[in-house]
């Protein structure tokens, strides 16, 4: 049978609050943003200007747009790179690739481990709550439900993520996805996988 044919039993919609009833200060959506510039300064001066973002750049644009929403600033960044008249295009599009590295780095600290578990209902849902079929669309940047499934030995991400390992098993779809996250990954007897590298941002209608 196709995947296209397989038929959706249950469709799970992962967001924040999800994160929050695991980890009490992973952020909201419009608290990421602050706390990212917050990571960013407690950094000494020697790493912030080598492995983090432009400040100067990222002050810029962070003035320009005046938005708390994490997702609202990627996806005006996204629209700065796509012009061709933009003086910064280069710069900005470094910076964007700065800021999906700084996420990751500043998730690090919401890893998986393998502690976590103990939590009955969180063993009650990979183990008993998913059935056949079943759909995770997770909105985090973590990687725990992920990681979750691969410890329960419900799902693994080799291979990518959106991919069946047999018919049957969960299907996770990852929104967003970062190529830096990878190495937030608990494995589970994993051998290397692969992401689609492409992270979607939309502005809200309103």
């Amino acid at each position: 049978m196709s995947r296209s044919a397989l038929k959706i039993n249950n469709m799970y919609l992962l967001g924040a609050g999800f994160a929050r009833s695991i980890f009490e200060k992973s952020p909201l959506n419009d608290e990421l943003l602050c706390k990212l510039i917050e990571f960013l300064k407690k950094k000494s001066p020697k790493d912030r200007s080598k492995n983090y973002p432009n400040e100067k750049l990222f002050d810029v644009y962070l003035r320009k747009y005046q938005t708390k929403n994490i997702e609202e600033f990627l996806t005006f960044l996204d629209l700065e790179s796509l012009n061709t008249k933009n003086p910064d295009k280069i710069d900005v599009e470094k910076l964007r690739t700065e800021i999906n590295s700084l996420i990751a780095k500043y998730f690090i600290r919401f890893k998986f481990n393998e502690t976590i578990p103990k939590k009955p209902w969180l063993r009650d849902f990979a183990e008993e709550t998913l059935a056949k079929n079943d759909v995770i669309v997770d909105l985090n940047y973590d990687t725990f439900m992920g990681s979750l499934l691969d410890f329960c030995k419900v799902w693994s991400p080799n291979g990518g993520f959106s991919e069946f390992i047999t018919n049957g098993h969960p299907l996770v779809k990852k929104i967003p996805q970062n190529k830096s996250i990878k190495n937030n990954f608990y494995l589970n007897n994993s051998i290397v996988f692969s992401f689609i590298f492409f992270i979607p941002f939309f502005l809200p209608l309103s």
